[in-house]
């Protein structure tokens, strides 16, 4: 099941009152480990973990000469399909 703001503040509550951490994690149906990783993490910082943010490859910055080429290759490749009639992918 997954966490959200509400269920990560009842870890914290309920680890507060001294409750085990296997007994956390199956009232809410996560794993021990993540019950952990929560608890880790709002030790080291004080604050509650964010979820959903900061994830994922970091976006990595272009410069104005590459979106042009990019650009420049779009409308060669869609001007070039529309000349050969091939409209859609499913007349391949």
């Amino acid at each position: 099941m997954k966490l959200n703001k509400t269920k990560i503040r009842w870890i914290i509550r309920q680890k507060r009152k001294g409750m085990a951490t296997k007994d956390i994690a199956r009232d809410i149906k996560v794993s021990t480990r993540r019950v952990q990783q929560v608890l880790k993490e709002y030790r080291e910082t004080g604050k509650e973990p964010s979820l959903g943010e900061n994830l994922g490859r970091p976006a990595k910055p272009y410069d104005e000469h590459e979106a042009q080429i990019v650009k420049e290759a779009h409308e060669y490749y869609i001007c070039h399909r529309l000349r050969i009639g091939l409209n859609s992918l499913a007349d391949f």
